[in-house]
């Protein structure tokens, strides 16, 4: 997805919810496997800010 498009999709949506998973996953390049294999244990929500562990990495490599 280009940054032009990637840009349009976040101004048209509506929902806060659906808005932060989108931006999430384009802020990430996770695949939806990885971001579905997150636990809690792997969000911070202190400092705002998810943990791509060796186990839930792409390459297998954090």
């Amino acid at each position: 997805m280009t940054k032009e498009k990637a840009t349009l999709l976040l101004k048209n949506i509506k929902q806060k919810w659906l808005y932060d998973v989108c931006f999430f996953v384009l802020s990430t390049g996770a695949r939806q496997s990885k971001i579905l294999s997150l636990t809690w244990n792997n969000v911070d929500f202190v400092n705002k800010v998810a943990l791509v562990t060796a186990n839930n990495a792409k390459s297998g490599i954090a």
